[in-house]
């Protein structure tokens, strides 16, 4: 399901989306879309910090410890990585698997944040190995 909206923004925003459009071969609307998916992922990845971990509850805390990209968005990692890797990827996907990257390693930062305070309130234990 979608929604449609209407946003005002300044022209000087606007004027960025179209050139990286054009760039990257892709709709104006296309790469505000991205753009918004992709910083709601990294500002709510990067809200928890390591004091709001110790405020959170501990089935919260064990799905932090937990964390993984979802199924489609790790699939779409691995094919424009063998893109890449066949010399075939485009600017726009280029684009999309730089920040993708970005979004999982702010996951690998937030998991790992879950699995310390899991192992200090001792919900799991130290794995040593």
């Amino acid at each position: 399901m979608s929604t449609q909206i209407t946003l005002d923004i300044p022209d000087e925003l606007l004027n960025r989306a179209k050139s990286l459009a054009q760039t990257t071969e892709q709709d104006w609307e296309k790469v505000i879309f991205l753009a918004l998916s992709f910083q709601l992922l990294e500002f709510e990845y990067s809200s928890l910090s390591s004091q709001t971990f110790t405020q959170l509850t501990d089935e919260r805390v064990k799905e932090m410890a937990s964390l993984q990209l979802d199924q489609n968005t790790s699939q779409r990692v691995h094919d424009l990585l063998d893109r890449q890797q066949a010399g075939s990827i485009t600017k726009a996907e280029a684009l999309e698997l730089s920040a993708l990257n970005h979004v999982y390693d702010l996951a690998l930062l937030v998991k790992s944040q879950g699995l310390a305070e899991s192992v200090r309130r001792g919900l799991r234990p130290l794995s040593r190995g």
